[in-house]
């Protein structure tokens, strides 16, 4: 997913891509994204001292474990890698979340890591050369407190019909599973230092284009902060547990913008 494409022209849309669930006393025309994790202050700054050498290389690793997360977001800081040097990071389940090489994304340094689920976050920092300083460290993470597909009271308002089921529901349909699969999508906002925020977001485009309501990312500074998770769902027709692992990708740019247009709750 490398681009984002936001537009709020037709109230039909906005009523299909409902922000994910807040508080039921919250107005409709002034919608909320859904809270689901805090920052917590954290210093990890890797002591490549007690890198292990394999072949020719070394592998520094370490890991940040907070008991009870749903999911750790990292925020690195001062990022600066030699070329063909790289920092795997991976999830509880080994999944690899994400590998970063020279200042990260767009070059940026400083910049939020994608999320890995569950209560482990394990970086490995694969190197050939001493570094006289440190090349990155970690100064804040994100915790996730609730499962965003359990953590809420339920939306505010809905277009009827609500219809809604679960994209497992399709997987013995092979064209459709394909579609679900390829086309639904979480975003998590990590612009704020101190929560992660979510809305919902569905690819439109074989190239890469996301539609979203407007208000969930306002500005090209949130996209560059903003995560998008697919293939998370529930894994039986009607209900959990949900998978235990996503796949994330970053945003690129805002490609098109338009003001929020509310949908009359009926």
């Amino acid at each position: 997913m490398q681009r984002m494409m936001t537009t709020a022209a037709i109230a039909l849309v906005l009523c299909a891509l409902a922000a994910a669930p807040a508080a039921a006393n919250k107005s409709i025309d002034r919608p909320e994204r859904f809270t689901v994790g805090h920052g917590t202050a954290v210093e990890m700054v890797p002591d490549l001292g007690r890198a292990v050498p394999i072949g020719q290389a070394r592998i520094w690793s370490d890991v940040i474990r907070v008991k009870d997360a749903t999911f750790l977001k990292p925020h690195f800081v001062g990022v600066n890698l030699r070329a063909g040097d790289e920092l795997v990071v991976r999830s509880a389940t080994g999944w690899v979340v994400e590998t970063i090489s020279g200042r990260g994304p767009k070059e940026m340094g400083t910049f939020w890591g994608l999320s890995a689920r569950g209560e482990e976050l394990f970086l490995e920092f694969h190197f050939r050369h001493a570094y006289p300083e440190p090349p990155f460290r970690i100064d804040t993470v994100i915790v996730g407190d609730v499962d965003p597909f359990g953590g809420g009271t339920g939306p505010e308002s809905i277009c009827p019909p609500g219809d809604f089921e679960d994209a497992i529901c399709y997987q013995s349909d092979a064209g459709k599973w394909a579609n679900v699969m390829a086309s639904v999508g979480l975003m998590n906002v990590g612009s704020n230092p101190t929560s992660g925020l979510w809305c919902s977001g569905s690819n439109v485009s074989p190239n890469n284009y996301v539609l979203s309501n407007d208000h969930c990312i306002t500005s090209q500074a949130e996209c560059d902060s903003t995560e998008f998770v697919f293939k998370y769902y529930n894994q039986n027709c009607g209900s959990g547990p949900t998978t235990p692992d996503w796949q994330s990708f970053r945003c690129d740019d805002i490609v098109v913008s338009s003001p929020f247009i509310s949908c009359e709750a009926t």
